[in-house]
């Protein structure tokens, strides 16, 4: 069995997207993957992986006009930011 992790907003008082929130994070080696949660946070869909940053978050944002109306948040965590204006990152 794997572990639950969690991913916090830094935003996660405010009410969730009526379309929910595609996330987007970074593994390692640079890897990158987006994911849709859902606005209850009970399930989880649409994970696709990327070579770039910048194709991950092109990608989710098609994701989000093209399937989910442009209801969704994309979330861009800083250490994303931070990898594409040439910082480390991770």
């Amino acid at each position: 069995m794997g572990d639950v992790v969690a991913f916090v907003r830094p935003d996660a008082a405010q009410e969730p997207a009526a379309g929910g929130t595609i996330h987007i994070w970074m593994g390692d080696p640079q890897h990158f993957e987006i994911g849709h949660e859902s606005r209850s946070g009970n399930s989880w869909g649409f994970f696709s992986t990327f070579n770039s940053a910048e194709a991950a978050i092109g990608a989710a944002h098609r994701l989000n006009r093209e399937e989910l109306d442009g209801k969704a948040e994309v979330y861009i965590p800083d250490a994303i930011l931070a990898h594409m204006a040439g910082g480390v990152g991770r």
